[in-house]
């Protein structure tokens, strides 16, 4: 029985240390055309995706939350505005995207996306940011 408690008792501190190197990534979207879907996607420091995700856009800001990312971990968020349902970034025939997009810091590129560094999030616990879609 005493085993049992200790064992628990381990389980316990281990899981608290375990949160402890985890956060919440909260991101507030704001855009400009209450409409359409959100297409966001989680990538590591190097740029690789680690998730996807679809939200609905009902007004001019939305909201998604990334859980138990790891703390002092380098991320970026990307995102563009699906206007039209067709679940990819419509582009002009010249080049640049028809649709809103943004990325995490609200990173701008010149003639291209930012550079990754511009974009990187380090996770220092439970954070809430805001990105520009547009």
């Amino acid at each position: 029985m005493k085993q049992l408690g200790i064992t628990i008792l381990l389980s316990i501190i281990s899981s608290f240390i375990f949160a402890q190197n985890r956060g919440d990534l909260t991101i507030r979207f704001n855009v400009e055309e209450p409409t359409g879907t959100l297409m966001i996607q989680l990538r590591d420091s190097t740029g690789e995706k680690i998730e996807n995700r679809m939200v609905p856009v009902k007004s001019t800001s939305a909201q998604t939350t990334f859980q138990r990312l790891n703390v002092g971990e380098k991320y970026i968020v990307a995102v563009f505005q699906d206007l039209n349902g067709n679940e990819k970034m419509d582009h002009h025939f010249y080049g640049p995207p028809k649709e809103p997009y943004g990325f995490s810091n609200d990173a701008r590129g010149t003639m291209g996306p930012p550079d990754l560094k511009d974009q990187w999030i380090v996770i220092s616990g439970n954070m809430r940011i805001d990105i520009k879609v547009e």
